[in-house]
């Protein structure tokens, strides 16, 4: 550890600081009116000379002035626009570093309106190189109630079904919110929609971004005005049973400091029902039929603060607290049938209760400078504790089974960045990284047969990169590569012949070409990328369903290791992606069976090789009153396994659709109608049956746009109902989930002070590490 801060601090002496690994120029200025004064929240936008599309936009603050971060350079049209005054337009041709560009004046429009809504029809969605990026500050995206429904309608995103968010075959993106990585969705639930400014989606990133993770969502947050604001919020939904939420923001910006705190409380009860079927047969066939009926109640507090301090106009340091409790609770009866070659053996009549309580705190610290206008500098250091707590009674045939499990990790990161920008054609970053996990946990069983456990994890990971971009006309270049070494130790405290001690060390290229022209965007790119497993995966504790079932996880499992190809192609309201994807060491389920079979343990384990095709194919535009967006995404997977001694393939095509509409009506009335489909098809050794959804929805705003009310009848048809099977080793799986998910829902938004939001500038450096313990 002390070797990085002596690197640190070497650097930051020979370098005098700089900023926040970006490379990013800056255009000032200030609006007025004819009377010299000047206008609050005008409209101050970068647009694309050759086809007028969205680059960077901003609004002004209550003096009229505005600066505007951005990395192109080059000639660009600057348009400034404000209700009752005419657009100007002037023509700017920007350097690198910052460019001023005075006072400009705009003129009175005598034009009287009614009650109407002016909708441009620029592109909502475009290419930016090999990403997505979706303006949502100047769509109706930025109406939806909240961060969760509107980042799923991003190009490419998806609810998952324990109410997160994924990519369409490739799992949970690695998140940040202005360059910060975020840990967790509560942070994100803790977001107004009304402060993003826009969404960017990398599906395939770079060098400059950690190895774990295929792909990474960029939220950014409008910039701030000086004063108070404060906001509430709260919803309210009925399924089968009621649940709510509620929500305050608020925070103060003067001048150089600026102060934020939130807090969320979330109350999640409804009831689930599952009926499962597994087929065991090594000497013997045995046969499990259940129905579980559940009832459980979620809850979530979570709490931000955080506080920025502009030493000077390029230098910026502060601090950020954030943190959840999390309890839940799991109340369930289940009926078993068990049949030993297909005539009756046994009936299980099993009670249930099951406790978490999930503790996460994180600490982040960060300075970022700006030093002789083409030198950054960029030092975030982290500290992070996760604690989990579960207890679980079973009534089993009149047996009474109790088992209890605590683990508790402690992260400690740190992080810095320097990029110079190389005249006006590009630019070079380098970076390190370091991160050290110390984690405890236990395992206690009563009357289970389960073994008991008592262990420690140590993990040290140092990491470094170099990354190159280049830009000139309409093609630019950007090359990478990153190193990372991880040494972790898994000590158990009970048996020294489980310890497992691992070193890995793997280097990590990544190149793209981009090409831009008239509109037509296109990118090829390549990667390569880890995914650890999580802890909880590489624990040795076996957990207790039945006397017949048992879940445990795998201390032997190897991170996978996959290399990607993608073409990214954009005109206009058109937007196409197709890749390829070569994994390694693919990490999915497995089963076990002990003795005859009548025992089957779940759990995970390496395969050689996991191949897919993917595909999506985006259209937005707007008709009028009418704003459709529609995405559909195909993934052909490439994989074997083996089931009862043969091989098999996993090899079924799955598709996905959504259309989304958006009708905008007189006295801002918004309604909204989604439908999508999901055809099934294999995510690995699993395979999906068809589900499909259809919303509604209807908003409206009042005063002034401070109070919006939303009211949403989700899943109308009740067709979300998730039915998966698998055939691996000697064990066949049939599952199918409900989770009631039809409700209607009322959200209520009362914004004081409405434009003038606070945002963070540090950026974590232990997120890809918080995100395993989970």
């Amino acid at each position: 550890m002390a070797r990085l801060w002596i690197l640190v601090a070497l650097c930051s002496i020979f370098f005098q600081g700089s900023l926040s690994g970006q490379n990013m120029g800056s255009l000032t200025g200030k609006v007025m009116n004819e009377e010299n004064v000047g206008i609050e929240f005008a409209n101050v936008v970068l647009l694309n000379v050759q086809d007028s599309s969205f680059i960077e936009g901003v609004t002004t603050t209550t003096d009229g002035l505005f600066e505007l971060k951005m990395e192109a350079t080059g000639d660009v049209i600057l348009r400034i626009s404000y209700l009752g005054y005419a657009d100007l337009y002037e023509n700017v041709r920007l350097g690198a570093g910052e460019n001023k560009i005075g006072t400009l004046v705009l003129k009175s429009q005598n034009v009287t309106l009614g009650e109407v809504e002016i909708v441009g029809h620029r592109p909502v969605v475009k290419i930016k190189g090999n990403s997505i990026t979706v303006d949502i500050m100047n769509s109706l995206l930025s109406r939806e109630p909240n961060m969760i429904d509107m980042l799923s309608k991003i190009p490419g995103m998806m609810k998952s079904k324990n109410g997160g968010l994924e990519i369409f075959g490739a799992g949970a993106p690695v998140i940040y919110i202005d360059n910060r990585k975020v840990y967790g969705m509560s942070e994100i639930k803790s977001l107004d929609v009304k402060s993003i400014k826009q969404v960017e989606l990398i599906t395939n990133p770079g060098a400059r971004y950690d190895a774990e993770g295929k792909s990474v969502l960029k939220i950014t947050t409008l910039k701030k005005a000086d004063g108070w604001f404060v906001q509430l919020g709260a919803t309210a939904v009925q399924s089968e049973r009621f649940s709510h939420d509620e929500t305050i923001r608020m925070g103060f910006k003067k001048n150089k400091v600026n102060v934020s705190m939130s807090y969320s409380f979330y109350d999640m009860r409804n009831d689930s029902e599952q009926m499962q079927e597994k087929n065991a047969c090594v000497d013997t066939l045995w046969q499990y039929a259940s129905k579980k009926e559940s009832n459980f109640i979620q809850q979530y507090h979570a709490y931000d603060v955080n506080f920025n301090f502009e030493i000077s106009k390029k230098q910026y340091m502060g601090i950020q607290l954030n943190g959840s409790v999390n309890p839940y609770d799991d109340y369930a009866i289940e009926k078993n049938e068990i049949s030993k070659n297909e005539l009756y053996y046994k009936h299980l009549d099993i009670s249930s209760s099951y406790n978490t309580r999930a503790d996460n705190m994180r600490l982040n610290m960060f300075y970022n400078a700006v030093w002789l206008e083409r030198l950054s500098f960029d030092l975030n250091m982290d500290y992070a504790w996760n604690n989990n707590k579960q207890k679980q009674w079973v009534l089993e045939n009149a047996k009474d089974v109790f088992t209890s499990s605590n683990s508790d990790y402690k992260v400690y990161s740190a992080r810095f960045i320097l990029g110079y920008q190389l005249g006006n054609n590009g630019s070079v970053s380098v970076g390190g990284e370091y991160a050290q996990v110390d984690g405890v946990g236990d395992l206690y069983s009563q009357n289970s047969g389960v073994q008991e456990s008592n262990y420690t994890n140590k993990e040290i990971k140092w990491a470094g990169f170099a990354e190159y971009k280049w830009k000139k006309g309409d093609f630019s270049l950007e090359m990478g590569v990153r190193y990372e070494n991880v040494k972790s130790d898994y000590i158990d405290l009970l048996s020294q012949e489980n310890n497992i001690y691992r070193d890995y060390s793997e280097l990590f290229p990544s190149l793209s070409l981009s090409y831009a022209h008239a509109g037509w965007s296109n990118s090829l790119s390549y990667t390569s990328r880890v995914n650890r497993p999580a802890f909880r995966l590489l624990n040795s504790r076996t957990y207790y369903q039945n006397e017949f079932l048992y879940q445990r996880g795998n201390p032997l499992l190897k991170p996978q290791m996959s290399h990607t190809l993608q073409w990214l192609s954009g005109y206009k309201c058109l937007s196409f992606t197709l890749g390829y994807m070569r994994t390694k060491n693919y990490i999915d389920f497995a089963f076990e069976t002990l003795g005859d079979g009548s025992t089957i343990i779940s759990t995970y384990q390496n395969y050689d090789m996991y191949q897919s095709l993917k595909a999506q194919l985006g259209f937005q535009y707007t008709f009028g009153c009418w704003n459709p967006v529609f995405t559909l995404n195909l993934l052909q997977p490439f994989f074997k396994t083996s089931y009862m001694g043969n091989v098999i393939t996993n090899n079924k095509l799955g598709a996905y659709a959504r259309f989304n509409n958006m009708f905008t009506l007189p006295r801002d009335y918004i309604i909204s109608v989604d439908y999508f489909i999901n055809s099934g098809g294999n995510v690995g050794v699993v395979l999906f049956k068809p589900y499909q959804s259809f919303n509604l929805g209807i908003q409206k705003t009042f005063f002034n746009k401070r109070l919006e009310v939303g009211l949403r009848a989700s899943d109308l048809f009740r067709t979300m109902v998730y039915k998966e099977g698998m055939a691996i080793g000697y064990v066949n799986f049939e599952q199918t989930e409900d989770y009631n998910s039809h409700n209607l829902s009322l959200n209520v938004i009362w914004r004081f002070n409405q434009q003038k939001k606070s945002q963070y500038k540090g950026r974590s450096s232990a997120a890809d590490i918080i995100r395993r313990l989970s």
